[in-house]
């Protein structure tokens, strides 16, 4: 798709360690909108049962980059020459480098630094987001099943505590939309994630099982919790890898900071706290440290729920639940197996990317079990997310496709495969959420195979989705945590038939 893109407000978040910018674009493409002839009466000048009539449109779009602020000359020439126009007088930025960098911005750009606090705008964006937007926020819970449980968007969101954790760590009570109180603040760390992944902290950490030879049953403690960050390496005379010296640090300081939040929650007795900041950005070890802590010390100070919030730039950062794909490899491995099955009554289809994967690796599939005698339910967002196909785009793809193979075109004319919405406009999939129409066109049509594809829909969102029929869920790991917790490779294809529990 041909566009071109016309930057209209740019603001910049200046921390300790990254230049975080923000800007609003317009974007011009075009859309192609399809008209079908009734063929009984149909002119002799239309050839075809179509016409195709394109338009340009003009969609509003939110951009985010980040610098390492070693590197601020070159954010400032980014804005510089994409962002900045004769209209530009002002620029927006928020946090310390605001007051650090206001001479070189406004001599680089030639436009006067408005600067905004920096509390206040994290603020105002984290209760937009948990008012505004569904599943920004998260309970991480490392051996449950699903590990990740997202937060809908409601309006009731204070009292919360805001744990920011950046290149400082700052700890917030928010009470309402006004300036909140902050509580405290933790100097900075060093960005050691690379290695801690790499690392073994209880090579480097003194555990109780190292004191005690196991567990302390008499307080009730595990014999694997830490006794002593660091406590080897002040009582063993070794060198200390940098891994192992890295994932202890990050474990006493998601410790730290899990603890320090637990004890402010208790105090001004709130019972939801929301970690964010970069720190964070999705990384396992990060995330379960945190949340330990916060069981850990629950236990102590009373029952609290933490969650995780999903990155904007203003900070937050989740897993990456982006991106999905799922290639002709999934596909192809789903009709292979469907060859050695009995047919099915109706398959649901919840097709993800748009272009080739649709093409040749849905539409063939769709075929295939119709021409085994099963009713196919496609169901595409009903607004653009990402690459993923939309429902009005599935309709252009299915009448261009059913003028050159008759088993497409007959099952349309027919019926037997119907193309619907799912009322979502996200790269995920929620199933309690779905449009009605879709609902009900499942329970009439007695659908008995649901098939998801996309690591967003079938690996993020559903991996452990119970269903009350068969499913299939296909996907390409493009992720290499992901890949690795599952236990395979960057790039493997995720085949899993499931069949419902027959009820007693």
């Amino acid at each position: 798709m041909a566009f071109s893109v016309q930057g209209k407000h740019a603001d910049v978040a200046l921390g300790g360690s990254l230049a975080k910018l923000a800007y609003y674009s317009t974007v011009q493409h075009k859309v192609a909108r399809v008209q079908s002839f009734d063929q009984s009466c149909k002119d002799v000048e239309h050839e075809s049962p179509y016409e195709i009539t394109v338009q340009e449109e003009i969609t509003a779009r939110l951009h985010f980059i980040k610098f390492e602020n070693t590197y601020i000359e070159a954010c400032l020439d980014f804005i510089k020459d994409h962002l900045v126009n004769t209209e530009t007088k002002v620029i927006k930025a928020t946090g310390g480098g605001a007051y650090k960098f206001k001479e070189l911005i406004e001599e680089k750009l030639g436009l006067k630094l408005d600067k905004e606090d920096v509390m206040t705008c994290l603020i105002k964006g984290c209760n937009f987001v948990l008012k505004n937007i569904p599943h920004e926020a998260f309970v991480y819970l490392k051996d449950a099943d699903p590990e990740f449980r997202f937060q809908m968007n409601h309006p009731h969101i204070f009292p919360y505590l805001l744990v920011n954790i950046g290149s400082g760590v700052s700890i917030v009570k928010v009470r309402t939309e006004t300036l909140p109180f902050l509580t405290s603040a933790v100097e900075k760390f060093d960005e050691l994630l690379q290695l801690a992944s790499k690392g073994q902290h209880t090579n480097v950490d003194m555990l109780v099982k190292d004191i005690y030879g196991g567990a302390y049953q008499t307080l009730g403690l595990s014999g694997n919790l830490i006794a002593s960050s660091f406590g080897k390496s002040a009582t063993v005379d070794k060198d200390f890898s940098k891994e192992d010296m890295a994932k202890s640090l990050l474990h006493m300081i998601s410790n730290d900071i899990g603890q320090l939040a637990c004890l402010h929650a208790k105090l001004h007795n709130l019972d939801k706290i929301y970690f964010g900041g970069f720190f964070i950005r999705g990384h396992p070890v990060t995330m379960r440290t945190i949340t330990y802590s916060i069981n850990f010390f629950s236990k102590v100070a009373g029952i609290i729920k933490s969650e995780i919030l999903e990155q904007g730039h203003w900070g937050l950062r989740g897993p990456n639940v982006r991106n999905a794909l799922i290639l002709s490899p999934g596909s192809l491995m789903g009709l292979f197996f469907l060859s050695q099955a009995p047919a099915h009554k109706c398959a649901l289809i919840f097709a993800d990317n748009s272009g080739i994967d649709v093409i040749l690796g849905v539409f063939p599939f769709v075929r295939e079990l119709l021409c085994r005698g099963t009713e196919v339910i496609l169901a595409c967002n009903s607004g653009p997310a990402l690459n993923d196909v939309t429902y009005n785009e599935s309709l252009l793809v299915a009448e261009r496709i059913a003028t050159m193979d008759t088993d497409i075109d007959s099952a349309l004319k027919e019926e037997r495969l119907l193309l619907v919405q799912t009322g979502s406009s996200s790269p995920c999939l929620d199933l309690s959420r779905l449009d009605k129409g879709l609902a009900s066109l499942v329970r009439e049509r007695k659908t008995d195979l649901v098939i998801i594809e996309g690591m967003g829909r079938a690996i993020h969102t559903n991996y452990h989705a119970k269903l009350k029929c068969e499913s299939l869920k296909l996907a390409v790991l493009k992720n290499s945590w992901l890949a690795d917790r599952l236990g395979g490779k960057i790039f493997s294809v995720i085949f899993k038939y499931e069949v419902p529990l027959k009820s007693s």
